[in-house]
């Protein structure tokens, strides 16, 4: 039954022409690895560097925002996820997923319509007021990864949120780069 489930997993990820797909704690150490693995298999030109940098993004969303965290080996606390990255052939896709407090969904729900509502300069605007004002109440950072990717981006994001249990919603991203 164990190979039915994975020829299963094998089969999504081969039709959804997914490159590499990971899921569990990102610790620092994790993030540089995984880079690399993409650099080693993608190489560096201009597309990939900016797919690169989302993805990068995202790694650190989930690490430092998910909801569930797990202790890495050097004893630090890191957040749990999913990162998917496909190439369809025209474009990169990278994906991210994980587990939001309930009582923090809505005012991130709120954030991501908002950015989806600004044009290329309303978004550097909105980038530069941002770097200029204090991090938002329970930023780990400047608060600015997701305007990063909303620009890297031109737009090309999504955001999506799924119940997931009682004191959970599942966050997920998309994000897309023209090759």
């Amino acid at each position: 039954m164990v190979a039915q489930e994975i020829m299963q997993h094998y089969t999504v990820a081969k039709s959804a022409q997914v490159l590499m797909m990971f899921k569990g704690g990102l610790s620092q150490n994790i993030v540089v690895d995984l880079g690399s693995l993409l650099q080693n298999r993608l190489g560096f030109d201009v597309k990939v560097r900016r797919m690169f940098g989302i993805f990068v993004e995202l790694a650190q969303n989930v690490k430092n925002y998910s909801a569930e965290t797990e202790i890495a080996s050097d004893g630090t606390e890191v957040g749990v996820g999913i990162l998917i990255l496909a190439d369809s052939g025209t474009h990169y896709s990278v994906n991210s997923g994980n587990l939001v407090r309930n009582a923090n969904a809505e005012r991130l729900k709120s954030q991501c319509d908002h950015l989806l509502t600004l044009d290329k300069a309303a978004l550097k605007a909105y980038h530069e007021e941002r770097i200029e004002s204090d991090p938002p109440e329970g930023s780990k950072g400047a608060g600015l990864g997701l305007i990063e990717i909303t620009m890297k981006t031109g737009g090309n994001v999504t955001f999506d949120f799924a119940p997931f249990d009682e004191s959970h919603t599942f966050f997920s991203i998309t994000a897309t780069v023209e090759k």
